[in-house]
């Protein structure tokens, strides 16, 4: 059994699958992954994301931005944005993996955690 921690399923070139992610997704299932958790690159994807995985028990994916966005979108990043995006119980992590800090069970207050210090912007 495979978990796939980083795939970006709105960014699949579906061409040998006929455009079906479905189909993509079921060929990995028969190779062994039993979990997806697809990567948020901007502010917007988690929209496509959450249709993708309200439509499949087993895809879970993440809100946030690339650490590479432009300056405009990365000031709209803020922690409390991304928290807010983060509600929908498929939402597995905040961030991009690999930048990402702390899984979203251990932010979400309504998931009766606590957000830790690490996590909390910097006082200059």
């Amino acid at each position: 059994m495979f978990v796939d921690t980083h795939c970006h399923l709105t960014m699949l070139d579906l061409t040998p699958y006929d455009g079906n992610l479905d189909l993509a997704l079921a060929q990995a299932r028969e190779a062994g992954v039993s979990k997806f958790m697809s990567i948020s690159v901007d502010l917007d994807d988690h929209i496509e994301l959450a249709k993708i995985a309200a439509r499949h028990a087993d895809v879970g994916y993440t809100v946030g931005v690339h650490p590479c966005e432009d300056a405009a979108t990365m000031a709209r990043a803020t922690t409390d944005y991304l928290v807010e995006l983060a509600q929908p119980e498929k939402v597995w992590a905040l961030g991009k993996p690999g930048w990402i800090i702390i899984t979203v069970p251990i932010l979400l207050p309504s998931r009766k955690t606590v957000l830790p210090d690490i996590f909390m912007p910097r006082k200059s």
